[in-house]
């Protein structure tokens, strides 16, 4: 019974690490691949089927928000393995944004599953992101954000 009882103890710290790991790599790749996604053109035959839906400019805004959030997914990366809760509730929010982009821009279902997958651990995780972000945090943040939309409307 003893020896069950610190096998359970030893084992969570290792899976909790290892699941905020995964989260943090998987944000890491999102990122990346948000970004090579806004660059890159949509597959042809996808294409015109999403050009009798939506307009053009819907379609570009999709490539905006594509460039936008893999900035900020690359940038908060770093804070949800600090487990911060601020980085944790922002990741929440994009992933949703990021999913819709890539629907939207070119029907980059591969690139959603990502996304989706992503957003479903960290919803999962969500009692392991306790951390208060603090004020050099927030303003490195904002300067990130700002860089990025920069960066992406230039």
């Amino acid at each position: 019974m003893k020896l069950i009882a610190s096998t359970l103890s030893s084992t969570y710290p290792k899976r909790l690490k290892t699941g905020l790991w995964t989260a943090v790599g998987l944000t890491a790749l999102a990122g990346i691949v948000n970004l090579l996604s806004a660059v890159t053109p949509a597959l042809p035959d996808r294409l015109v089927w999403l050009e009798t839906f939506l307009p053009f400019e819907l379609r570009a805004s999709g490539r905006l928000f594509s460039a936008v959030t893999g900035f900020m997914f690359l940038s908060l990366a770093g804070n949800l393995l600090r487990r911060k809760r601020l980085a944790w509730l922002l990741m929440v929010v994009l992933l949703s944004v990021s999913i819709v982009g890539h629907l939207v821009k070119g029907l980059d279902f591969e690139e959603a599953l990502l996304s989706g997958v992503l957003l479903i651990q960290l919803l999962r995780m969500r009692a392991v992101f306790t951390a208060q972000s603090d004020r050099p945090s927030i303003a490195q943040g904002i300067r990130v954000l700002m860089g990025s939309l920069l960066f992406t409307l230039a």
